[in-house]
Formats: structure tokens, C-alpha cells, sequence
């Protein structure tokens, strides 16, 4: 220990002693490891920290599946999930629960709260106990059982002031009285870290035997012995079995891992983004391995007096890996600072939507304090070894001639510090052309036309309770009033509903059967998107009518059914036909429901996506549909979130209890939607040109170096009559060489990579010749750049001066 400390007192003095070296390094080591640290840092906390619930690798949620019919995670019908939870044998327990929001009544201002309700099993699932009270019975998860609820301790503490005796107490829930019969803990987060109550499922069955409670998501906890493999082939197995029993043939199951679900989307780019990352520090290493060359010519003579008075190899050896160590853990806490700064920009950038496990819990913690002094520590031995190997086995003869004469420098060194540029070059290249194609691919995205009018168009969502607003027309009643006292309002142009939002992330499907063509079996069923809406819906959104007339007020309950369908489903179902006046009507094969006539064709919307092209749509007047939960949007004629005030008041006069939430402007909505790869895109915008610097820098310092280094041959070149010009081209012409195989090398992997990237990209390929062109071109002129300084400064250099000083 006291040999370690001295070489660390050695080693501060050496740095002191070059700040420029020791600046440089730390720097460039600083924004590797701080880039590499921040990433960290997310996909810890969203991919490798273990969901809030005990032990998620055993959980699994199960989802009806029918590829064919673009379902592959379809919610589950109650009678299927009565099915599987009573033949299934690999699990301990099955549940189901639905994400609700409910409307709580308070004092002042009635407020809207993400919540779910769930089978009274559900928490034995998940293998979660109350902080406070205690959980649903099966008696309280029945039609007619009392009212209670559990909630969260956000909610125990925002509506109760953290009362202890909070539990047996009265909650107003959607206009009913709901006891309180237990706190979750505080660590206890699902389905949803937003979810702030639970109550009990209580399916309604109707006489005809068809549930009430459509679209369940279903999560079951595998036996200690069972695999997810062994889950998915009982239950595929089950669901052939349910197919032969009904006829209802093309359906499946789907088994999932609770983890899989929520990070699945988001992981090809967090793959991207943390090789990125790793590439940026190993360009950060190859230039401090390239300073510590440099620095290692000058020492030579140090280190051979060293050797000479006694000092073993392995003494040396461990006094300059020690320097590099020291670098390297100073250029850690720069990177600490760097990632703590980012990731509090990057967090408060997330959308309020954003569906992300642990979100909130980005930042810097101990997990990442350690993984930040792992890589330090690591990235000092790879930057020290090269020039330490070099430097402890010395030629003590040679070395200590050159007292005054000074080293030209080894081959093998120099051959080293062109391995490291070439390496820095191709790997710039790489990730310059990685964000060249996610930049251009954002662009065109952006370019993209929704199908809508986004701008001044204000967004907000309501839910009617059941009990008090029990019957359709009471629901229609409240809408119709609500839609005409915000249409009232100055500045307001337009004002609409619909039952979801365009890129909300929600949407409901339903099959449909066209007059004349029926279906003969559950496999010929077509399906469509469905949505309902008011009759201004079309002209607040800024949809065009091709053909027909949109929704309006003479479609009101009573009327014949009618419906407006969009071109995409216009031209697929009835090509080269005019459908104004076809019949339709939806539901399942068999189904009693009334036919539909088609009265207008409205333009097509991307409702899915910017990336998904536009499907089948069918539009459904909301007085012949009334749904209790519906998005309002208003068309203003200035900045839409002003409105906000007056629009919630309109509201509460109809309602003094009915609360609003998601507040948004739809410009707002596109945004959050295009998220994920606006923020990939950024960072590895970020990335690259971290990564450019560094490279720039390196090109620089070696080229500066091997000038200071063959000043004596400079000298005698423009002694014997070479020109300045002569010089210039030569010291060029060897920059550009390195640069130009590290081009070629950076090429060969950005097709590589582009195999990977290609599922982010959008309108363009990932071999795009442009890109590939004009990034290779943009890196040659800054690598041009960086050449022309030394090699100029070798053109000044005054061969007398040189030839008198050797």
C-alpha cells in the first residue's frame, strides 16, 4: 500500500507537470465515460432494474392473438379468460385486471385518476400485500358487492394527509361512495407507476351470456418449475381445443414475460444508443492512448535512469498504469457531472404519456456510481498499457546516448498512434452515418401528413361515470351540452369528439360484413379500425370530405343507421365503385345488429402512427354509439392550451363534478408520439459529434506530433532544396492516407450496422448513397482540416535553425 500511494503522489506530479497532456485526457475520457455512464444509467433503469412486484420473471401476461388479422397482442374476451384460468396447469394463479381512470370528487376542483380495476386474485398474483388494510375478498368481486377501493400512497397522502386511520374511511368515485379498505405500499407500482387506486372487477353478465367487461388484460404467475416456453405451447394448445369447440378458427394465444411487454419496443434502440456510447470511448481511448505515446517518446529517458538504478519492470509498469488510472478516474467524475446534467434534461423531457417502466427513476445512483469507476478503472489499464509496455523495457544504451539529441520516435510507435487514428476515423464514421440516416429518416417522418390539421387544436378527455350516467341518451344528453357551450366561446371555430384520439395509442377493431358478400366462416371475417365521433368532428379535425356528407345532427338515436368510412377502406373493399349508399354492419359472424349505410368517404388518418400507413377506418355517429369515455377537440383561432381556463368551465356547467384530463394540444400529442425516435435521433446526433471532435483532435495530435518528431528530417529535406509546398503535400498525403483507410474500414461497418438500424428508419434505406457519400465527404474535410494546421506549421520551420540545434 505504501509503494501504491507513492506512485500516486509520482504519478499527480507528472500530471501537474504536463497540465496540457493531463487536460486533454481527461477531457476527452471525460465525455467517453460520461456519455457511457448516462446511458448506463437509462437502461438500468428501465431494462435491467426488476419491475416493482415480486419476483417479475415469473409473471406473464397472456393476449388472444390472430396474425392473420394483424392481432398480435389483442386484450381478452371474459369468457376466454374463465377458459384459461380453469385448463391451465404451468400457472400458480391467473388474474385480470383493466386500466381505468376514474373520476374522484373533491371539494374544489373534481380530478381525474388513473386507476384499475382488477379480479380480487389479482394481488396474489403479482405477490402484493397493503401497507394498511386489507385486499379485495371474491364476495366484494361480484355484480352487487360493496363498494371499496385500496389506493396507492401517493393518493393516501395527497386526499388523506397520511391519516392512519384513513382505511374504513369514504371515498367518491365516478359519483359513488367507495370505503377505503387499504393503503398499497409505497414501492408498489403496477400496472402502471401512474395507477393510484384499485377496485374490485365485478364483471356484469349479460342474459345472452356475452360480458359486459370487454377487453381484459390478463397476468398469471408461472410455477416455480414451469418455463415461458412450456406456458406458451399449454396455452396454444388450449386455445386449439377452445377453436374446435366453437368454430371460432385463425385465433390463438399469446404468452409474453411481464418485463418482455413493456421494454420490448424500446430495446433495439437502447441497443444502438449504448454502442454508440461504447464506440464514443473507444475513440476517447484511442486518443489518450495516442497523448500517452507522445508523452512516452519524452519519458524515455526517465525511464531508462529508473531502470538503470534498479527499477524492475513491473515497478515501472505499474507507476505509468497508475498515471493512466489517475487519468482516467478524473475523466470518470467529469463524465459523472456531464451524465448527471443530461439525464436531468433528458427526464424532463419525457412526455406526461410516456408509458416507460421506472421513468422517473433515471439518474445517477450507486449501481451507476459503480459501473462508472468499473469503466474508469478499466478504460485507465487500456489506456495505459500500450505506452507502458513500450516504456518499461527500454534500451538503456541507445536511450541514455540521446541525452541531448532527443528520439525520433520507434517505428513501432509510430505504426501504434496510425493503428489508433485509423480506428478513431472508422469508428466516427460509423456513428456520423448512424445519426446522417436517423437524422434524414426524422425528417422525412416529419414530412409526413397525418391527415389532419394539427395546428391550433386543443385536445382534452372525459369519462362519464355509469352510475350516474346510466342510460345512452343520458351520455348523448351530456355531450350535446358540452360540445355546445364550448362551441360558444370566443375564439372557438370548431368543436368535436371522438372515442380516440389520432396517435393517443389507442383504437378499438371490430369486424364488419359487407351486404352481399357474407361471411361463411370466423376466418373470412374482415376486420376494420372503428371510431366514433360527433358531427363537427370531421371539420374541427381539418379531415377533408371526398365524397357524400359527413356526420350531423339528423343522425341522431332514432335515425337509420349510418356510417362514413375513409378512402383507404373505400378503395379496398369497394374498388373502382362509388359506396356511397353500400350497407355494412359490425360485430362477429352472426351478430344481430342493424346495417349501416355508407354516407360519406372522409380523407384517411394515420391513426396508429406516422410510420403505419393508413388502415380501413369506419366512422360511427356518437348519438347512435354514445360511449361514456370520449376525447374532446377544439379548434381555435389563436394558441389552443388559452382556451384551456374557459373550456373546463364550459364542463363544469353542465357538470360541477365531471373532471377533464390530458389536457393537450394536438401539436403536442404528435410530439410525444414521435418521442422515442426524435430523442434516438438526438442523442445520436450527440454522439456523433462528440465522436467527430475526438477524431479531429486525434488526426490533429498525431500529425502535430510526427512533425515535432521529424523536425530533423524537415530541416535537411528543405536544406537540400525542397520547397515549402513539398513539405505541405507530404505531411498531408500522410494524413490522408490514415484518414482515408479509416474511411473505407468506417464504410465496411456502417453496412454492417445498418442491418441493425434498419427497423428505426423510415423513408430511407439503410444504405443510402447519399448519406453514405456525404457524411464519408464531410469527415474527409474535417480530417482536411485537421491536417492542413501541423502541416503548415512544418512549412515555417527554418531549416538553419533545425540543422544548428542537432
Amino acid at each position: 500500500m505504501g509503494a501504491l500511494l507513492q506512485d500516486v503522489r509520482y504519478g499527480v506530479r507528472t500530471l501537474i507537470k504536463n497540465p496540457g497532456v493531463a487536460l486533454l485526457a481527461v477531457f476527452a475520457l471525460g465525455l467517453g465515460i460520461g456519455a457511457n455512464s448516462a446511458i448506463f444509467s437509462i437502461v438500468n433503469a428501465i431494462m435491467l432494474r426488476p419491475l416493482p412486484v415480486s419476483e417479475p420473471d415469473r409473471l406473464v401476461l397472456l393476449f388472444e392473438s390472430k396474425p392473420e388479422a394483424g392481432i398480435t397482442k389483442g386484450q381478452v374476451s371474459y369468457d376466454n379468460y374463465v377458459e384459461w384460468k380453469q385448463r391451465s396447469t404451468v400457472f400458480e394463479n391467473t388474474a385480470a385486471y383493466q386500466s381505468q381512470s376514474f373520476n374522484v370528487s373533491t371539494q374544489a376542483e373534481p380530478e381525474r385518476v388513473a386507476g384499475a380495476r382488477v379480479s380480487s386474485d389479482f394481488f396474489a398474483v403479482v405477490a402484493a400485500r397493503p401497507a394498511r388494510g386489507a385486499l379485495f375478498t371474491a364476495e366484494e368481486d361480484r355484480p352487487g358487492g360493496n363498494r371499496v377501493v385500496l389506493i396507492s400512497h401517493n393518493l393516501w397522502q395527497r386526499r388523506f394527509n397520511s391519516d392512519p386511520q384513513a382505511v374504513g374511511k369514504t371515498l367518491t368515485i365516478d359519483g359513488g361512495n367507495y370505503t377505503v379498505i387499504g393503503v398499497m405500499p409505497e414501492e408498489f407500482q403496477f400496472p402502471s407507476r401512474r395507477v393510484e387506486l384499485w377496485t374490485p372487477l365485478a364483471l356484469v353478465r349479460s342474459p345472452e351470456g356475452q360480458d359486459d367487461a370487454r377487453g381484459l388484460n390478463v397476468i398469471a404467475r408461472l410455477k416455480p418449475q414451469s418455463s415461458l416456453a412450456q406456458a406458451q405451447a399449454e396455452m396454444s394448445n388450449i386455445a386449439h381445443q377452445i377453436q374446435e369447440a366453437d368454430g371460432n378458427t385463425g385465433w390463438s394465444v399469446k404468452v409474453v414475460g411481464l418485463a418482455e411487454h413493456f421494454v420490448g419496443n424500446i430495446r433495439p434502440a437502447f441497443v444502438i444508443l449504448f454502442a454508440a456510447v461504447v464506440f464514443v470511448l473507444l475513440i476517447a481511448c484511442a486518443n489518450v492512448v495516442n497523448l500517452l505515446l507522445a508523452r512516452a517518446a519524452a519519458r524515455q529517458k526517465e525511464i531508462a535512469i529508473r531502470s538503470a538504478l534498479g527499477a524492475t519492470r513491473m515497478r515501472i509498469l505499474r507507476q505509468l498504469l497508475t498515471e493512466s488510472t489517475l487519468l482516467s478516474l478524473l475523466g470518470g467524475g467529469v463524465g459523472l457531472l456531464l451524465a448527471y446534467g443530461g439525464l436531468k434534461l433528458l427526464v424532463a423531457s419525457l412526455p406526461s404519456q410516456a408509458a416507460i417502466p421506472n421513468a422517473e427513476d433515471i439518474g445517477i445512483d450507486a449501481q451507476a456510481l459503480v459501473f462508472t469507476v468499473a469503466v474508469s478503472l478499466l478504460t485507465g489499464v487500456i489506456c495505459g498499457l500500450a505506452p507502458a509496455w513500450r516504456l518499461s523495457r527500454p534500451d538503456l544504451n541507445e536511450t541514455l546516448k540521446e541525452v541531448v539529441k532527443g528520439s525520433t520516435g520507434t517505428l513501432g510507435g509510430r505504426r501504434v498512434r496510425k493503428v489508433m487514428v485509423v480506428s478513431e476515423v472508422a469508428l466516427a464514421l460509423m456513428l456520423l452515418i448512424t445519426a446522417g440516416l436517423m437524422i434524414k429518416s426524422f425528417t422525412m417522418l416529419q414530412q409526413v401528413t397525418p391527415g389532419f390539421k394539427a395546428e391550433n387544436l386543443l385536445t382534452m378527455e372525459m369519462s362519464l361515470p355509469r352510475e350516474k350516467y346510466p342510460e345512452g341518451y343520458q351520455v348523448a344528453a351530456f355531450y350535446r351540452r358540452a360540445l355546445e357551450g364550448i362551441a360558444a366561446l370566443p375564439g372557438v371555430q370548431a368543436v368535436g369528439m371522438v372515442n380516440h384520439l389520432p396517435l393517443s395509442g389507442e383504437s378499438t377493431n371490430v369486424y364488419f360484413t359487407v351486404e352481399g358478400r357474407p361471411a361463411q366462416s370466423s376466418a373470412d371475417e374482415i376486420f376494420t379500425g372503428y371510431r366514433t365521433v360527433s358531427p363537427d368532428y370531421f371539420n374541427a379535425m381539418g379531415i377533408p370530405v371526398k365524397s357524400g356528407r359527413a356526420l350531423d345532427a339528423r343522425d341522431e338515436e332514432k335515425a337509420p343507421g349510418v356510417v362514413v368510412i375513409n378512402e383507404t377502406m373505400a378503395g379496398r373493399f369497394w374498388p373502382g365503385e362509388d359506396p356511397l349508399g353500400k350497407r355494412l354492419k359490425s360485430g362477429e359472424l352472426g351478430s344481430n345488429v342493424p346495417w349501416l349505410t355508407v354516407v360519406g368517404v372522409v380523407g384517411d388518418v394515420r391513426h396508429s402512427a406516422l410510420t403505419q400507413e393508413p388502415k380501413p377506418e369506419m366512422y360511427l355517429p356518437y348519438q347512435q354509439e354514445p360511449l361514456r369515455s370520449m376525447f374532446l377537440v377544439v379548434r381555435t383561432a389563436g394558441e389552443p392550451t388559452s382556451l384551456t381556463p374557459a373550456a373546463r368551465g364550459a364542463i363544469l356547467a353542465v357538470d360541477r363534478e365531471q373532471p377533464v384530463s390530458n389536457v393537450r394540444s394536438m401539436e403536442a400529442v404528435i410530439s410525444d408520439a414521435n418521442f422515442g425516435r426524435r430523442t434516438t435521433s438526438t442523442l445520436l446526433v450527440v454522439f456523433a459529434a462528440l465522436a467527430l471532435v475526438l477524431a479531429a483532435v486525434g488526426i490533429y495530435g498525431v500529425l502535430s506530433y510526427t512533425v515535432a518528431q521529424r523536425r530533423k528530417e524537415i530541416g535537411i529535406r528543405m536544406a537540400l532544396g525542397a520547397q515549402a509546398g513539398d513539405m505541405l503535400r507530404m505531411i498531408l498525403w500522410e494524413g490522408l492516407v490514415v484518414v482515408s483507410i479509416g474511411i473505407v474500414i468506417g464504410l465496411a461497418l456502417s453496412l454492417v450496422a445498418g442491418r441493425l438500424l434498419a427497423n428505426l428508419l423510415y423513408g430511407v434505406s439503410a444504405t443510402d448513397p447519399l448519406t453514405l457519400v456525404g457524411v464519408s465527404g464531410f469527415l474527409l474535410l474535417v480530417a482536411l482540416v485537421a491536417c492542413i494546421i501541423p502541416a503548415r506549421r512544418a512549412t515555417r520551420l527554418d531549416p538553419a535553425d533545425i540543422l544548428r540545434y542537432e
